[in-house]
């Protein structure tokens, strides 16, 4: 990229792994760290990457008993993610839009979003048959999946050479990566 780097920082603040064996554990601790970041940002739209609606579901519960609980959007099902966009984009507050797929398709422009978390790596659902396949066959083909979104949704939020934000990586899995 020839946008500076200074203008595109990401911060490996892990808190443990979000993987299937240590989700219970990790969980409280991600949320901690969610709302400490959403704290250091309190004038500021953002976006939380949960990469499943199960994720999004906790997350949003946490804030809703906090005193940011107006500030979360989350659209339950991807037929209301535009709309929840939208409200974002046009809504004069801080809004921080929560959601396990905008990593792809969304620009969030300048002031649209001046931080994002990275809740959760976003490995390929093994669950695919076709995903699982591939997998067995080329090990590097499911880490390369797993990387390129997590690039493509580190791109987000800045979008050109004089946009800045800040990226914040949770999940201690991405250190495997």
């Amino acid at each position: 990229s020839n946008f500076p780097v200074d203008n595109r920082l990401i911060h490996m603040t892990t808190v443990g792994s979000m993987g299937r064996q240590w989700l219970e554990q990790t969980v409280p601790r991600m949320l901690n760290m969610c709302q400490t970041i959403l704290e250091s940002h309190p004038t500021e739209k953002g976006i939380i990457h949960c990469h499943s609606y199960a994720l999004g579901q906790r997350i949003y519960d946490y804030f809703r008993k906090t005193a940011m609980a107006q500030r979360v959007l989350f659209a339950t099902k991807a037929s209301e993610r535009m709309a929840n966009f939208n409200l974002h984009r046009l809504s004069p507050a801080p809004t921080v839009m929560l959601s396990p797929s905008i990593a792809e398709g969304f620009s969030f422009d300048d002031d649209l979003a001046r931080f994002q978390i990275v809740a959760k790596v976003p490995f390929p659902y093994l669950g695919d048959r076709q995903v699982a396949a591939k997998m067995k066959v080329d090990h590097e083909w499911y880490t390369l999946q797993t990387v390129m979104t997590v690039l493509q949704a580190c791109g987000r939020i800045v979008r050109s050479e004089t946009d800045h934000g800040s990226t914040y990586i949770l999940d201690s899995d991405f250190i495997r990566l």
